[in-house]
């Protein structure tokens, strides 16, 4: 049996249950990846796929215009400053402007940069954050039609609910959102942060996963960890949702444990959001931007395309003229 390798250490009573679990699935190894790093198989993929009806300009053309919004939903002081820095591979990502004038202004626009140095043949994809207030910030139902036009407006690949075990909301306001994203293919993710800080985090994953379960039957994942012979679990719910704990940076509380507590759940949380993201909607995204365009931008490109081949012709023409002068020359 093959497992993720990632850092861990032993937790409670939980990890006794997962160890106990039969059901265990599995996947290839992979460590401190950022996000933009796991979403190139996919759009190789999505490349491969419009190329079949489009021209390899206007193909490159879209997928340059591809970005991929996540927005993360959660209370100050819950961990998501961290949890974002964690899921770009540590890098600090600075803050830019509110760019939607239908949401509060406390909502807070993050962006990943692609790496444009890595030899790669896949068009690399930036990845924004959006960062929101937390549940108990919706006094009434304005909140809720706010953060549903943010959602809609930014149409994003994944909603994240972050909620730490020493402040944790009532998950009852958070229905309608996940009734949004469940309707609207928006997969979702609700994780418990700063996982060492308190033994409630089980409390915590338990409400998760009850309401998670309106995405169809729990199925468990886990991962090795190197620090523990007790392997780290992840729960996917159907294909659109998925909950887990998680620690951003490094964790130490002399009162609870002599030990500093490592890194975890990052990596996992990574792949399992990218994993599940809809094929079928990214590749959506790319025929509205195609579609979008206008008959000259089309035309212009299809010109490009007509010259470059043009000068193919042209090239192989003057080198046989070449020839033929040499041969008749002897």
């Amino acid at each position: 049996m093959n497992y993720l390798v990632f850092r861990f250490e032993s937790i409670t009573s939980i990890e006794h249950e997962q160890e106990k679990d039969e059901n265990i699935k599995v996947n290839d190894h992979f460590n401190g990846t950022s996000a933009t790093e796991l979403l190139k198989p996919k759009i190789h993929k999505i490349e491969k796929d419009l190329l079949k009806n489009y021209l390899k300009p206007e193909v490159h053309h879209a997928i340059e215009l591809l970005e991929f919004n996540i927005v993360i939903i959660g209370s100050p002081r819950v961990g998501k400053s961290e949890l974002i820095n964690a899921l770009c591979g540590g890098k600090k990502l600075a803050e830019t402007s509110p760019s939607l004038t239908s949401c509060t202004k406390k909502v807070k626009k993050y962006v990943l940069e692609a790496d444009q140095t890595k030899a790669s043949d896949i068009t690399p994809s930036n990845v924004n954050f959006y960062d929101t207030p937390g549940l108990e910030s919706w006094s009434n139902e304005a909140g809720e039609k706010g953060m549903l036009e943010l959602i809609n407006e930014t149409n994003p690949v994944c909603v994240i609910f972050c909620a730490s075990p020493g402040s944790f909301a009532d998950l009852s306001q958070l229905r309608p959102v996940l009734l949004y994203c469940k309707d609207n293919s928006i997969f979702c993710a609700l994780v418990c942060t700063n996982m060492w800080s308190s033994n409630k985090r089980q409390k915590v994953i338990e409400e998760f996963q009850n309401e998670l379960s309106i995405f169809g039957p729990q199925n468990d994942m886990y991962s090795d960890q190197i620090h523990s012979n007790i392997p780290h679990k992840i729960s996917f719910f159907g294909t659109g949702a998925l909950c887990t704990m998680v620690n951003s940076v490094e964790y130490f509380d002399p009162e609870m444990s002599s030990k500093k507590q490592p890194v975890q759940g990052i990596d996992e949380l990574i792949h399992g959001i990218m994993q599940s993201l809809d094929d079928q909607k990214l590749l959506g995204w790319c025929n509205a931007v195609l579609h979008r365009r206008s008959y000259w931008t089309i035309v212009s490109q299809k010109m490009v395309g007509f010259f470059s081949l043009g000068l193919t012709k042209l090239r192989r023409y003057k080198f046989f003229l070449r020839l033929t002068t040499k041969r008749t020359s002897t």
